[in-house]
């Protein structure tokens, strides 16, 4: 996801070194997959702080040359949420899964459908995700406008807009 191009995530007229940028690149990634920044401070080599400052870094980074969108991130949630969503139906429909556990699934299965309907925006209110209604006024094609019409409509905004209309 933070995989760079023509900047080589380096901003123009910076001091990092492409070490600092790899680091940068593999503690986001490792971010995106769903690890701690105790995790990717074990595996860098760096503090859990150093981790989250690196993280920080490079999400300000891809935000800032447009490399991370809000299109973007809801995609890695839905990612995760499908992931936490496999391992929670294989423990339900595993006849070898004690009921309660099963139960435990399930209510699992219902969170992470609920909060995928928040992310995206499927609690709106009533009426929200109904049929889109027909704008108020209908295009006339341009072959049917006549001189006279668009005169009148000139006419029509220069008043609205306080101005004296032309004659």
């Amino acid at each position: 996801m933070s995989r760079l191009s023509d900047l080589n995530g380096v901003a123009p007229n910076s001091q990092a070194t492409p070490d600092d940028v790899t680091l940068r690149q593999r503690a986001a990634d490792m971010r995106m997959s769903g690890a701690s920044y105790a995790d990717i401070g074990r595996e860098l080599g760096v503090s859990r702080h150093a981790a989250l400052r690196l993280v920080k870094r490079e999400t300000r980074w891809l935000a800032k040359y447009g490399r991370l969108t809000t299109e973007m991130a809801i995609d890695l949630e839905n990612e995760r949420l499908d992931a936490v969503w496999r391992a929670a139906f294989a423990i339900m429909v595993d006849p070898a899964t004690p009921p309660e556990l099963q139960l435990k699934a399930c209510d699992r299965l219902l969170r992470i459908s609920e909060r995928r309907s928040k992310l995206l925006g499927l609690d709106a209110a009533p009426g929200r995700l109904a049929e889109p209604q027909p704008p108020a006024w209908q295009p006339v094609p341009t072959e049917q406008i006549t001189n006279e019409m668009r005169i009148k409509r000139i006419r029509e905004i220069f008043a609205q807009a306080g101005q004296p209309r032309p004659k």
